[in-house]
């Protein structure tokens, strides 16, 4: 299995939305959990969700349909290259500083399938980069 490091999964769900509200409160933030990608989270309350660097997060990718001989799916296994806290709508990288994550992270997804105008393998290239 092949290791990226770009980071796929929940945070990519989490970037879709766009909070118009302020940044959270560092102080309320630092009182509630921290569950690492993957743990369970609080079931009766808030938390904050650690993605933490260089630690894999496996994210199945799947293709199937009534094109296909047999459903195929494959797991892609892609590590952050810092730690990235996500509350809600907001990210941080170090905890502390909070911004909002639809503004701060650029995400560009791009699918190109085989065909007439792309006489050869097609691709699916996910690309998050922190913006400057």
């Amino acid at each position: 299995m092949k290791t990226h490091t770009i980071l796929l999964s929940a945070l990519t769900l989490g970037l879709t939305g766009c909070a118009s509200m302020s940044p959270p409160d560092s102080t309320k933030l630092s009182s509630l959990p921290v569950v690492h990608f993957g743990q369970p989270v609080p079931e009766d309350g808030d938390y904050v969700l650690l993605f933490p660097a260089g630690v894999a997060i496996d994210t199945p990718v799947t293709f199937k349909g009534d094109l296909f001989e047999q459903t195929v799916r494959e797991v892609v296994s892609v590590k952050p290259v810092k730690d990235i806290y996500v509350h809600k709508l907001w990210v941080s990288y170090d905890g502390k500083n909070w911004m909002d994550a639809a503004k701060s992270i650029d995400l560009d997804i791009n699918v190109v399938l085989p065909g007439y105008n792309h006489p050869k393998p097609g691709f699916v290239l996910l690309e998050m980069n922190t913006k400057q």
